[in-house]
């Protein structure tokens, strides 16, 4: 009886673990100030992270500890791996956007705000 419930407490972890997504992390590096869906961040160095494995996710951009900005995001399949961490800009007239951002090692890149989500998805 005590083995039964005991794989049963396995068994019920596991799956509260697996139903809880996937959280995951990368650096984000600007050497300009960059707009991110509205708010505007000044040439650094960030933390990013999101939770759920996709394709729709909530990206939190991070100084430190402190929460920049929270933005939608799409997780996208890259063709091959990137070779470093990078972001890709949108520069339009004086102001710059960020629309993605790829991890190096990586084949999985986060494609930023609803617009640049809705490209990503509609050219699959």
């Amino acid at each position: 009886m005590k083995r039964l419930t005991w794989k049963g407490l396995v068994l019920g972890a596991v799956l509260a673990v697996a139903s809880s997504g996937f959280a995951a992390s990368g650096n984000l590096s600007l050497t300009t100030d960059t707009n991110v869906n509205g708010t505007a961040l000044k040439a650094g160095n960030y933390k990013v992270s999101w939770d759920g494995n996709g394709p729709a996710v909530d990206v939190k951009i991070m100084s430190g500890k402190k929460v920049l900005a929270t933005v939608p995001a799409r997780l996208v399949t890259l063709p091959n791996a990137s070779p470093y961490d990078s972001a890709v800009v949108n520069s339009v007239g004086t102001g710059r956007t960020l629309t993605e951002i790829r991890f190096g090692g990586k084949t999985t890149a986060l494609a930023i705000g609803q617009e640049s989500a809705g490209m990503q998805e509609s050219s699959k």
